[in-house]
């Protein structure tokens, strides 16, 4: 649909226009509610900010990026996106720096880990971090990054049953009585799961051993 001319002369989409000065007036929350309703419709595995919001994300990003008066609706845009898109810490959004990661993705977390997203989503979900009916694409897939921190950190260091018995200096017999008994539990209980012990507990209960010998 052809545009009417505006001021300075440049074609001007006038429902849309009308749409969206509609939303502006109301205020900040109606904005963001707007913006929440465009990201809902972009669920693709390929569907990132730029494809989401389309020609308000291209202005924001180029054209306004520098100017004073649309920082405003670039602050509001900016936080929409790392609430909904993992966005990593020092990653520049619009012109704003983000501090810290708020979200992971599968895609992310698995990048991290090293291990597969296959793998790594038995671990979110038996964290609660995910759910288990959660049919996202891996990129669209998300989850709280600071209150998965140790998660996300423990699984590259997570060893078998044969590098946790060598680790502790317990015979094959030991360790699976250790571990019948409770007295040795593995970072996640998933029988798919080939590495679930994490080394610093077996040093834990050696050491706490050690101390009741004394």
């Amino acid at each position: 649909m052809p545009g009417s001319p505006s001021a300075n002369g440049v074609a001007v989409d006038t429902p849309a226009h009308d749409v969206g000065f509609d939303v502006a007036r109301h205020g900040e929350a109606r904005v963001r509610g707007a913006l929440n309703a465009l990201a809902a419709r972009a669920v693709g595995h390929n569907d990132e900010p730029n494809k989401a919001f389309g020609q308000i994300y291209l202005d924001l990003s180029q054209a306004h990026l520098n100017k004073a008066d649309f920082a405003p609706f670039r602050k509001i845009l900016r936080d929409c996106i790392v609430d909904i898109w993992p966005v990593a810490a020092g990653e520049d959004v619009l012109g704003f720096i983000q501090k810290e990661r708020q979200l992971h993705s599968l895609s992310t977390a698995a990048r991290q880990t090293g291990i597969g997203a296959d793998l790594l989503e038995q671990f979110l979900v038996h964290a609660g971090a995910i759910a288990p009916d959660d049919n996202r694409p891996a990129s669209r897939k998300t989850f709280d990054a600071e209150a998965n921190a140790e998660l996300i950190a423990d699984i590259p260091t997570l060893v078998g049953p044969r590098e946790m018995q060598r680790q502790i200096g317990a015979t094959r017999r030991q360790f699976a009585s250790l571990v019948e008994n409770n007295i040795l539990k593995p970072r996640i209980d998933i029988s798919t799961i080939k590495f679930p012990w994490r080394v610093s507990d077996g040093s834990a209960l050696v050491a706490e051993l050690q101390g009741m010998a004394k």
